[in-house]
C-alpha cells in the first residue's frame, strides 16, 4: 500500500526549480546593486515598496543609457544644436563649419540593432569576421603590390609611344579605334597608316591612367586587371611591348 504522507517527486522538484529560479533573480538583483544590498530605507522614509524608489531603481538599472547607441545619439543631437549656433555665428562673418557632420545622424536606424536580438548575432558575426577579412585583404595587398613590382621592372616607360602624323602632334588612328602603344622594331605594333611614326610623347593608354611609370600607377593598373573590367585592354597594350622584349 502507497504511503499517503509522502509528497509526490513532482513536488520535489518544482521546488527545486522554484528554489533556483529565486536564486537568480536574488543573484541578478546583487550584481545590479554591485554586490552591496540595497538599505530597507532611502532618505529616511522610502521603503522598498516605494514607487517612487522603484521608479529610481530601475532607471538605474536599465541598461540602455550606458551603451554606444545612447551616446551617439546624444552626439547627434548636440551636433544638431552646435550647427544650429554655428549658423548663426557664420551669419556674422566667423565660425567653424559643422554642417558636414550631421551626416551621421543617418547612423541612427542601426540603434534598432541593440532592440533585436537576432540582429545582435548578426551583427556580431559581422564584427567577428572583420579580423579574418583584414587578414585577407593583406594578403591581397601584398600580391597585388608583387605584380606592381613586376610590371614595373618590365614596362617602366614603354606605354607612352603611339603612332603620330609625320612632323605634328596628331595622334594617328584608324576610325573606330582608340590610339594604342605602338613599338619602332621587333615584333610590336606598326603604324600601318601613310605618313605616320611610332613615337614617345603620349601621355598613355585612358589619358595617362593605364601605365607602369611608378608603384602607384602600377598597383591601379593591376587592381584593374583584378577586377577583370577592361583587362583585355591593358593586356593587349602590355603585349605590344611584351612580345618585342621577348623577342
Amino acid at each position: 500500500m502507497a504511503d499517503c504522507t509522502n509528497p509526490p517527486m513532482t513536488s520535489y522538484i518544482m521546488d527545486e526549480e522554484t528554489l533556483k529560479r529565486k536564486q537568480k533573480e536574488k543573484l541578478k538583483k546583487l550584481m545590479a546593486t554591485g554586490g552591496n544590498p540595497r538599505p530597507l530605507r532611502s532618505l529616511f522614509f522610502l521603503t522598498l515598496k516605494n514607487p517612487f524608489r522603484r521608479a529610481c531603481i530601475n532607471i538605474v538599472e536599465w541598461k540602455y543609457p550606458s551603451r554606444f547607441w545612447w551616446l551617439f545619439s546624444v552626439a547627434m543631437d548636440a551636433i544638431d544644436h552646435l550647427s544650429g549656433v554655428e549658423a548663426q555665428v557664420g551669419e556674422k562673418g566667423g565660425g567653424f563649419d559643422m554642417k558636414a557632420l550631421r551626416a551621421f545622424r543617418v547612423l541612427r536606424p542601426l540603434r534598432l540593432v541593440s532592440g533585436v536580438p537576432s540582429l545582435q548575432v548578426v551583427m556580431n558575426s559581422i564584427l567577428k569576421s572583420m579580423l579574418p577579412l583584414f587578414h585577407i585583404t593583406l594578403l591581397v595587398f601584398f600580391m597585388v603590390t608583387i605584380y606592381s613590382i613586376m610590371g614595373l621592372e618590365l614596362f617602366k616607360c614603354k606605354m607612352h609611344k603611339t603612332c603620330y602624323f609625320t612632323g605634328t602632334n596628331i595622334i594617328a588612328t584608324v576610325e573606330n579605334e582608340k590610339a594604342a602603344p605602338c613599338a619602332q622594331a621587333g615584333n610590336g605594333r606598326r603604324c600601318t597608316i601613310n605618313g605616320t611614326e611610332c613615337r614617345a610623347g603620349w601621355p598613355g593608354p585612358n589619358y595617362g591612367i593605364t601605365h607602369f611609370d611608378n608603384l602607384g600607377f602600377s598597383m591601379l593598373t593591376v587592381y584593374q586587371c583584378i577586377t577583370t573590367q577592361g583587362w583585355t585592354d591593358v593586356l593587349y597594350w602590355v603585349r605590344f611591348y611584351f612580345v618585342i622584349g621577348c623577342v
